[in-house]
């Protein structure tokens, strides 16, 4: 998408697009076996063997970038964008965020990122009753994550209890700068980068929902639509499963698009978790 202005807050929780790939590199070729000296005339016939070793290819060795490397990198790349631009990483290890840039100096309305919330809320209300979803409800967590469906989420977000279960969500995951803004929809929540990164680092290291629950929303974000797998996950192989859930919309003050993107690496393939 080419927009002549862009204000972009990319929540993260995962490391910084090329910098986790994984490189790998090999060196040495096996030397055949030396043939025999020939013989020449009017001398008697020597042979002559020469045994050299074999020549053993070396393992396959993975380049790992520093967190540091990382951290220089996305801060050059957020540089040389139009836009504002906040990031923010979160650690699948120890749950710690850490802002790469700058921290913004107010929150920004959170779009489709908030299916993401609102799937959580509504399965721990669920869980907390003691029942599964139906067969309805689960459709419509899928057609909210996957399809990115609005009138999904409206259900999931009545059902789940509104802003009431944002709020327990919120304070589940610590977070400090969500907040619903009452008598708007749920997509003109406020939130930031940091708070993003936590959530999402909390929920991949299941401590937002139980191990099914927490699966089920991970496979869901695993399994989003082709032409709403950009940022992140179009930036890696796409073999790596990244679990992602991108939000966007177009703000009248100023008038800019603000584009959210958010993603989980969890693959033994990188170099870091996040």
């Amino acid at each position: 998408m080419l927009l002549v202005t862009v204000s972009a807050t990319l929540v993260v929780a995962c490391i910084a697009v090329a910098q986790g790939r994984e490189n790998v590199s090999a060196s040495g070729a096996a030397v055949g076996p030396p043939g025999l000296t020939p013989a020449t005339a009017d001398v008697p016939t020597t042979t002559t063997v020469t045994t050299t070793p074999p020549t053993t290819t070396s393992a396959p060795r993975v380049l790992r970038p520093s967190l540091a490397d990382a951290d220089r990198a996305i801060s050059r790349w957020a540089k040389s964008r139009e836009g504002i631009v906040e990031v923010a990483i979160g650690s699948l290890d120890n749950g710690k965020v850490k802002d790469v840039t700058p921290v913004p100096a107010w929150p920004v309305r959170v779009a489709s990122v908030i299916k993401v919330s609102i799937a959580i809320s509504f399965l721990r209300l669920r869980h907390e009753q003691g029942r599964p979803p139906s067969r309805w409800e689960l459709s419509q967590l899928r057609e909210m994550i996957v399809e990115s469906d609005n009138d999904a989420a409206e259900a999931l977000w009545d059902a789940s209890g509104g802003s009431d279960g944002l709020r327990v969500t919120q304070q589940a995951a610590g977070l400090a700068n969500t907040a619903f803004q009452p008598g708007h929809g749920w997509g003109f929540s406020l939130t930031t980068a940091h708070d993003q990164a936590q959530l999402e680092a909390a929920l991949a290291r299941g401590r937002m929902l139980p191990p099914a629950e927490t699966l089920l929303v991970l496979s869901l974000m695993r399994s989003v639509e082709r032409d709403q797998r950009w940022g992140f996950a179009d930036s890696l192989d796409p073999a790596l499963l990244p679990a992602i859930k991108n939000g966007w919309y177009q703000d009248r003050d100023p008038s800019v698009w603000r584009v959210h993107c958010t993603a989980i690496f969890d693959s033994p393939r990188l170099a870091h978790r996040f």
